[in-house]
């Protein structure tokens, strides 16, 4: 049992590292796309090629597929809303700002779903909910040199000190 349990968590592992590498890299990737095609035709070829290649696991591990029209439209909202316009949005953003500033941005999107979350919606968190906004916010912080000037424009400065310290240290 136990040897079954570590290649689970080594599997869990390498798929968040794997994760982690293709999700960091599509900023960078997507820039230099750009200057071969337009945002939103590079969005297609991507989600085309993704279609594919989801396809083909799904039919090679014979997965299951919903079976109500229901199942299949909140899937479609889903993708369309959660995918397919958040990611077309990021490739129009990288035309005009760096890779590393639409990184920081669409990053930050967790922690800002709490905050206006508990601001607007008077959702309620726990304290361990809390504390991992707080490590987000620090993690955004540290990037721009351990300054953050909260008045108009600070999030244009973010960016752009974001920008910079990823034009710098690559």
């Amino acid at each position: 049992m136990l040897g079954g349990e570590l290649m689970s968590r080594c599997r869990c592992f390498l798929l968040v590292v794997i994760t982690t590498g293709l999700m960091g890299s599509a900023f960078a990737i997507g820039k230099l796309g750009l200057a071969y095609s337009s945002p939103l035709l590079l969005v297609a070829m991507r989600f085309t090629l993704a279609g594919v290649i989801m396809a083909v696991i799904v039919k090679v591990l014979k997965r299951k597929h919903p079976t109500k029209a229901i199942e299949w439209l909140w899937l479609a909202l889903i993708g369309l809303f959660q995918t397919a316009l958040v990611i077309g949005f990021i490739f129009i953003a990288l035309r005009t700002i760096t890779a590393g500033e639409t990184s920081i941005l669409t990053f930050m999107n967790p922690l800002l779903v709490v905050v206006f979350g508990t601001t607007f919606l008077k959702l309620r968190y726990r304290i361990q909910q809390w504390s991992g906004v707080l490590v987000g916010f620090i993690g955004v912080f540290i990037p721009m040199g351990g300054t953050i000037d909260f008045r108009l424009g600070t999030l244009s400065q973010v960016e752009r000190r974001v920008g910079k310290e990823c034009r710098y240290r690559w």
